[in-house]
């Protein structure tokens, strides 16, 4: 704004709108961690479920198995006639009530298996219910705190005559924002060089495959075949598709050491090719093959020195956590500070009654009349 004055009659003006919105904001505080807790809830629940179907599943194997068995005794009618004696008779009698006795145990386990299946997607529903209910209370929070988030933006956005600790704040914010972003910046580059690198490598093994097998042809055959020229022109091919993979690696994410290397690779593949015409000599064109090999050989081991290097430039900017808590942070101290200068200037809850939530949120364009920004010592002029 274009003076202390003006931001603080702005600063009066929206009091109490402000108020409220902290007010409600405070009552919902919790809902992220409520909505968190119920997804896991309603996860274990899921996982509970596909655990009690493999069980009710197993559960009735077990029944039926039972119940053949048990099913076995009852229609056997031949050993009832042939078991006379006293101990026999006794025998059979047993196994029979022991099959019984095992079927309806496995007939228990079963209904119970089933009433807990029941019981867990009653609860899941239950879960689910509430996990709607807790995700419109979550979206209200958000929706709140973009409020407050706007209101201070639009008035203390920029410089603020009479306020330097909101200034110094706000460049703080600043500056971690701009650390975080070149952060995860610099992991993004770091992942998609690894990627190329990966990719010239497998590249790489199909090189020294068709070399080795044109090299193998060449030793066998006396005159040259077609094979034998295949083998070497997809070796090109797959040590240009390596090349090309290298070559797009940015080096932003790189070492000047891992630069360095990148360049003597390429340099080394573009003299790994191999020139075929059936004009040359054998001995000629094994020759070529053969020092191609070696050479591929010796890239594919500095490439490997090479994709560790990058591995290592990634897991050291592992701390992108770091610099997001340092934005955190920067933004949480700037939203007390602004909040302080509505304690400072109209007093927090001291503000007149707030008109009732539910009503749409005012529009803060009526704030600003003419906004004229300049970059170091700008003046923001805004007609309350």
């Amino acid at each position: 704004m274009s003076d202390e004055n003006s931001i603080r009659e702005a600063v009066c003006t929206w009091a109490s709108r402000n108020t409220c919105l902290l007010l409600r904001l405070s009552m919902l505080s919790e809902a992220h961690n409520d909505y968190n807790a119920q997804l896991t809830y309603v996860n274990r629940l899921q996982e509970s479920i596909r655990e009690q179907n493999v069980e009710l599943r197993r559960v009735q194997e077990e029944v039926e198995t039972r119940f053949k068995v048990h099913k076995s005794f009852c229609d056997r009618i031949a050993p009832r006639i042939f078991h006379r004696t006293v101990q026999a008779q006794e025998k059979y009698e047993a196994n029979s009530s022991k099959a019984e006795e095992e079927y309806f145990e496995a007939l228990g386990a079963q209904s119970r298996a089933k009433a807990r299946r029941v019981q867990l997607e009653s609860d899941l529903e239950e879960a689910v219910r509430t996990e709607g209910e807790l995700k419109t209370v979550v979206q209200e929070h958000d929706e709140v705190r973009n409020e407050i988030d706007e209101l201070y933006e639009r008035l203390f956005g920029g410089p603020t005559p009479g306020f330097p600790e909101e200034d110094v704040a706000e460049d703080a914010v600043k500056t971690a924002k701009a650390e975080n972003e070149a952060t995860k910046e610099r992991i993004r580059r770091s992942r998609e060089a690894l990627r190329l690198l990966n990719l010239a490598q497998e590249r790489l093994q199909y090189v020294e495959k068709y070399l080795t097998n044109a090299y193998r042809l060449g030793k066998k055959m006396v005159l040259f075949v077609d094979d034998t020229f295949n083998s070497v022109r997809f070796g090109n091919k797959k040590r240009s598709e390596a090349m090309n993979a290298i070559r797009d690696t940015h080096t932003a994410c790189l070492s000047a050491e891992a630069v360095l290397r990148k360049e003597t690779l390429i340099q080394q593949l573009e003299s790994a090719k191999v020139y075929m015409d059936k004009s040359h000599s054998r001995d000629a064109i094994l020759s070529a093959i053969s020092a191609a090999h070696d050479i591929v050989s010796e890239a594919r081991k500095s490439l490997r020195q090479l994709i560790e290097e990058v591995r290592q430039e990634r897991d050291a900017l592992a701390d992108i956590n770091k610099t997001a808590k340092q934005l955190e942070y920067a933004t949480q101290e700037l939203w007390l500070v602004r909040q302080e200068i509505f304690e400072k200037v109209a007093g927090f809850g001291q503000a007149p009654p707030c008109y009732s939530y539910d009503k749409p949120a005012p529009d803060y364009s009526s704030i600003v009349g003419e906004v004229h920004e300049q970059v170091h010592g700008c003046q923001i002029e805004m007609e309350v």
